[in-house]
């Protein structure tokens, strides 16, 4: 992909080439090239913003992901510290089970031994029933039997008997424990395995929005370029088309071209960037008037001094419907983005003389006017002429 758009950048750079090559033509020798560009331009535009919002969005479900990530961390690493607990847990519950069965086993043997010398000293044939048993379930079946043998050694047993089958529980409990804690620690880790992989895809998603933003970076300057071939054709054109046989008659001082209403500078002269967020700077050689949302749209644009015009003229692009006047003495006004002229190439006008009405032709963000003052067909401060 990126290929492809360097392809067409290069062809594009041929075409601003040519077109810069072929010399001041008029604007309508030039319109449909003009045109294209100016389109081209905005599409480019708004193609940049789409790729901003994709990068933007893919860098927040990242930031999402990771942040997920992190807390499944924390539950895993809780978890695997509960698991050695039960681990700890278990191994001492078996532990106390191995003490009880020595216990068991060592008090068997001491029975066993007392039973013997009972049967050495002759007690009851009964007492040889007792040594017949082959296992302590037995012995403990039996030992209830056995009138002969202390109430005390029989609860002993039963005892001990029963605080083993409680440990073993306890320990089958834990085991259980054990078991649920190991299988939700596998889910959590697959969890997590599932969203490291989603975290890569949009380390791709991010990485490819950023080239095609690059590429479509590259586009939009090598246009920008044709479109600021356009304005300097213009201003060119302003440094050989003025008068200086003519005297200036005026006052000194030039009448500002927006009257009505209210309005303000929006744009001075002098060093800027560019309005339409390509991010490259660029000087602008006069003021725009501007009245916010729009409300300068028709508002009547005045001869800022009397004077000859001397260009009528309409671009798709740069200042759109313009007005050039010569006042005299190498004193030139502009006057750009009209929506409407209302005077024509040759004419005399008057201070203050409505010859056009605010616009946004051209390359233009709203309604407003472009005012541009020249001197000797170089662009001059407008606030050093105005009243």
């Amino acid at each position: 992909m990126v290929r492809s758009w360097r392809r067409w950048a290069a062809a594009l750079l041929v075409i601003i080439f040519a077109v810069c090559a072929a010399g001041p033509m008029r604007a309508a020798d030039r319109s449909g090239e003009i045109a294209a560009l100016q389109k081209q331009l905005e599409q480019i535009r708004q193609q940049l913003s789409q790729l901003d919002s994709t990068v933007e969005n893919a860098e927040a479900k990242k930031a999402a992901l990771e942040q997920q990530s992190a807390v499944l961390f924390q539950q895993i690493t809780l978890m695997l510290g509960n698991i050695e607990d039960i681990k700890t847990a278990v191994a001492a519950k078996q532990q106390e089970v191995d003490a009880k069965t020595r216990e068991i086993e060592d008090t068997d043997a001491l029975f066993q031994q007392r039973l013997r010398a009972m049967q050495l000293t002759h007690v009851s044939g009964a007492l040889s029933t007792l040594l017949s048993v082959n296992s302590f379930d037995e012995l403990l079946t039996a030992s209830t039997t056995l009138s002969r043998i202390s109430q005390a050694d029989t609860e002993l047993l039963q005892r001990l008997a029963e605080q083993k089958t409680a440990l073993e529980t306890q320990k089958q409990e834990l085991d259980a424990q054990l078991q649920e804690l190991i299988a939700q620690q596998q889910a959590l880790e697959a969890k997590q395995s599932e969203l490291a992989a989603s975290i890569l895809a949009q380390d791709a998603a991010i990485d490819q929005a950023e080239a095609d933003k690059q590429a479509k970076q590259s586009e939009y300057d090598a246009t920008y370029a044709a479109y600021r071939a356009a304005v300097d054709e213009t201003n060119a054109w302003m440094s050989t088309h003025y008068s200086t046989d003519t005297p200036y008659t005026g006052s000194g001082t030039l009448l500002c071209p927006i009257q009505e209403g209210y309005f303000y500078i929006s744009s001075g002269f002098g060093t800027r960037s560019d309005p339409f967020g390509g991010g490259q700077m660029e000087f602008h050689n006069g003021y725009d008037y501007a009245g916010g949302s729009g409300a300068l749209m028709g508002r009547p644009i005045h001869a800022a001094e009397g004077g000859i015009v001397t260009k009528v003229e309409y671009r798709t692009t740069g200042y759109g419907l313009k007005v050039v006047i010569d006042h005299g003495g190498g004193l030139t006004t502009l006057y750009g983005h009209c929506s409407k002229i209302y005077v024509s190439e040759g004419q005399s006008v008057a201070r203050g003389e409505v010859i056009a009405a605010v616009g946004d032709s051209g390359n233009s963000t709203a309604a407003h006017l472009h005012f541009s003052v020249f001197q000797n067909g170089v662009a001059q401060d407008p606030g050093a002429y105005l009243g």
